[in-house]
């Protein structure tokens, strides 16, 4: 398998690595990295197929062309842990930060949510005086700050919010939340959550810092990047009418946390989309059709992860 690396200096057993280097099957090596985020040391192995990591700091992105490492750039692995009576029944809360950061709950109802950032410093606690239990996570990720809310009820758990920005503001029944992107046009968005006594109502403004053309193959990018930032008005602008669904786009693309160019040259309106799918990271490349208008009128998966999308 080719094992790339990106964002740091690599050493594969004390040799370094420029760009990228071969794992046979039930081989290991002993992976050393300097970055910006810090140095650090892992062991990888390839064990049917699959690349593991035993360590800290590194994550493993699944691509068509094998896998690849970058650091993290958070490497805590604290944990918090919390246990809340409802209706009589004990349900145990518990929030495991690092690599793959995970919110559980393991008593009362078995229930699991991997957050969309590793986590560091995470802290749980109940909030007092709803119809319901509600337990709030805070902690820090490489974005600033990181908030959620889940709800107990019933031998239920239901995420009500989640959220990072590099500030988030809880006052009374709203929460505010701030985030500026490193995508093109530098979106600021603005995130307003209400609470209606069973749910949040969401509204969203979203800024421009900064105004850019857009050429055909950039559409792609484009349209990923309104992804990220649920830009609903900009996402529209840029589909046909066929697919004019910004709903339907969400779905189909799920948890995107970056988009970049591919690895190996694909097309030039392709593009590659980091993606997180249960806890994991892979690449997905993308392709796009267009009408007569120039709008995108299809989007093909090209790969995910090295296997088809289906």
């Amino acid at each position: 398998m080719n094992i790339f690396v990106r964002d740091g200096q690599f050493f594969a057993d004390g040799f370094s690595v420029r760009h990228s280097f071969l794992l046979s099957e039930g081989e290991s090596r002993l992976i050393s990295y300097i970055a910006k985020e810090g140095a650090g040391a892992a062991y990888i192995t390839l064990k049917k197929g699959s690349l593991t990591v035993d360590g800290e700091g590194l994550v493993v992105i699944s691509r068509r062309e094998g896998a690849e490492l970058r650091p993290l750039p958070t490497r805590y692995a604290e944990r918090d842990r919390l246990e809340v009576t409802a209706e009589g029944t004990l349900y145990c809360v518990e929030c495991r930060g690092g690599e793959r950061s995970r919110l559980a709950v393991s008593e009362g109802a078995v229930w699991e949510h991997f957050t969309s950032l590793p986590l560091s410093h995470p802290s749980l606690r109940l909030i007092e005086g709803q119809r319901e239990s509600i337990v709030e996570l805070t902690a820090s990720c490489r974005a600033g700050r990181y908030l959620a809310m889940i709800s107990l009820s019933a031998g239920k758990v239901k995420l009500l919010l989640e959220e990072i920005g590099e500030s988030i503001l809880c006052r009374g029944n709203e929460v505010r939340v701030k985030r500026t992107l490193s995508d093109r046009r530098e979106r600021v968005v603005e995130s307003v959550y209400t609470w209606q006594g069973a749910g949040f109502a969401l509204s969203r403004e979203i800024r421009y810092t900064r105004e850019i053309a857009i050429t055909r193959e950039e559409m792609g990018r484009e349209l990923l990047e309104c992804v990220i930032a649920r830009d609903d008005q900009a996402l529209l602008s840029l589909l046909s009418p066929e697919i004019r669904r910004a709903e339907a786009i969400y779905d189909y693309f799920g948890e995107v946390l970056s988009v970049e160019s591919p690895l190996t040259p694909l097309s030039p309106t392709a593009v590659t989309a980091i993606l997180r799918r249960n806890g994991r990271y892979i690449a997905a490349n993308y392709d796009f059709d267009y009408d007569d208008a120039g709008l995108i009128e299809n989007i093909r998966c090209l790969d995910e992860g090295g296997d088809d999308r289906g």
